[in-house]
């Protein structure tokens, strides 16, 4: 068994290697996993598809936990697009085009940390994220998988800018929110007091102003 612990910072907004190791097996290949997130909870429903060599190759997507966990063979450079329903994609890049024979009787497990996905935003530019946010190879200097830490050096100042737009966005948005909870919270009060009095009519009324602003609270009797 070979053990190697890594513990790196790629960039900001996308993930950190926690350790990887390999093991002579029946199968081979690495088996990358990923912990993806959306507002700092693991998101079940995210979407991924997998190209290989630039052709589509598989579709499939996370567990209940929010957990990636997939097996890539050797010989080929994969692109794994990350996303979901109203969410922007992150694609990771993993080359494994150019393997030592070696390598190549072994699965490896790569143990990601998380990757962050957000919501798309009406007029937030997301052309930045349609090249990889990291890239994944296999290093002859080093013998063994490891980031492209130039690359990710070359994406970072974008991503990060990408980031605070995003950020000051779902800060609007949360204004927002609350100005509708509290505005939803006003109308049932009023259906409330005029449900106690017997004036249903008028209590509907109010409940039906409620509902139109956050339809899945609906109060009404």
């Amino acid at each position: 068994m070979k053990f190697k612990f890594q513990h790196i910072r790629l960039i900001s907004s996308l993930f950190a290697i926690a350790f990887s190791f390999g093991v002579f097996s029946q199968e081979s290949g690495i088996k990358l996993v990923v912990q993806v997130k959306q507002q700092g909870s693991s998101y079940s429903e995210a979407n991924i598809e997998i190209k290989k060599d630039q052709s589509f190759y598989d579709k499939t997507g996370t567990n209940q936990s929010g957990e990636f966990s997939y097996i890539f063979n050797y010989g080929a450079i994969y692109h794994i697009y990350f996303g979901g329903s109203g969410m922007a994609t992150k694609c990771l890049e993993l080359d494994l085009k150019e393997v030592p024979a070696r390598e190549q009787k072994i699965l490896h497990d790569w143990e990601l940390g998380e990757l962050s996905l957000f919501k798309t935003y009406e007029g937030i530019d997301l052309t930045v994220l349609e090249k990889p946010v990291g890239r994944i190879h296999y290093d002859a200097e080093i013998a063994d998988f490891t980031i492209d830490y130039k690359y990710g050096a070359s994406r970072e100042k974008q991503i990060d800018k990408l980031q605070k737009v995003v950020a000051a966005a779902q800060e609007v948005e949360s204004l927002e929110l609350k100005d509708l909870e509290n505005a939803y919270s006003e109308f049932v009060k009023k259906g409330d007091d005029y449900y106690r009095d017997r004036n249903y009519e008028y209590a509907l009324a109010f409940y039906r102003k409620a509902t139109k602003l956050i339809p899945k609270n609906t109060k009404a009797p």
